[in-house]
């Protein structure tokens, strides 16, 4: 995506944090972070905060700042670990939505990382019991797991079809095996992150959580699409093993390997887009 005007950004910070206009203090620097927004670090003397800015053009159109600041003023509120969102503007000022939150100091674990075994062990269990309580902690919107995944099916349909210049054989073979083996669950949905993996997390120490970040893709759907997406991305820290048994504990949802079978397609097909 092309990038949006430095000097527009830190005026944006400048204006909402009250600094002081001395143009010699600030930098602003982007950051290999976000999904597919542009993120950068705007410093001063006066402190330091972070921009995010939707791209032009981009797969899951219509972005909305206030949305997802919602969902992580929603997150907070329940005692999750996240950035304070700062600001919020709906497309004025750089004509894409854009958000400012905190920076948060921490740093990130990837799964490519060189994690001592003891550590990792720290790491896996912080990082289930946190996913344990976004799902019970969270106030979803009231819908079935069934029609979750029905109205999920339409919307990622949306998405593709105004991006993609024709229908993609593979990804329309997939939506119509996805609702052909729908399965017909009428517990509750959950609130889920959509994109809960490793890099995602900030750590302030080892397995001391500091912000659970990106949370662009949050929808009300099957707890065991988070899980499913865990070992799509995040390597050893995924939840399996013990780590499936202490989400397990914290949450009071079984990691049901039948049911993450369709999770994980589902998973796959949605992150076509």
């Amino acid at each position: 995506m092309a990038g949006t005007d430095n000097v527009a950004i830190a005026r944006w910070a400048r204006e909402v944090m009250q600094w002081p206009d001395d143009s010699d203090s600030f930098s602003v620097d982007r950051l290999e972070a976000g999904y597919s927004w542009q993120t950068s670090r705007v410093s001063a003397t006066h402190g330091s905060v972070i921009v995010r800015i939707a791209p032009r053009g981009g797969t899951v159109e219509p972005y909305s700042a206030a949305d997802e600041a919602a969902i992580i003023r929603a997150a907070g509120a329940a005692g999750i670990p996240v950035p304070e969102v700062l600001a919020v503007d709906d497309g004025a000022r750089f004509g894409t939505p854009a958000s400012m939150q905190t920076d948060v100091a921490g740093r990130v674990v990837r799964p490519g990382h060189d994690v001592v075994a003891a550590e990792a062990d720290v790491y896996r269990a912080a990082f289930a019991t946190t996913l344990a309580a976004i799902h019970n902690d969270m106030e979803p919107d009231p819908i079935t797991i069934t029609d979750s995944y029905r109205r999920e099916l339409s919307r990622s349909r949306a998405h593709y079809t105004r991006c993609s210049p024709s229908a993609h054989p593979g990804f329309e073979i997939g939506r119509w095996w996805l609702l052909a083996n729908l399965p017909d669950d009428a517990r509750r949905a959950v609130q889920c992150h959509g994109d809960y993996r490793l890099t995602n997390l900030l750590w302030s120490d080892v397995g001391r959580l500091a912000a659970v970040l990106d949370w662009e893709r949050a929808w009300t759907g099957d707890p065991m699409c988070d899980v499913a997406f865990t070992r799509m991305f995040s390597g050893w820290c995924s939840i399996t093993g013990d780590a499936a048994e202490r989400y397990t504990a914290a949450s009071g949802i079984a990691v049901d390997e039948d049911r993450l079978q369709y999770a994980t397609a589902f998973e796959r097909w949605r992150s076509f887009t």
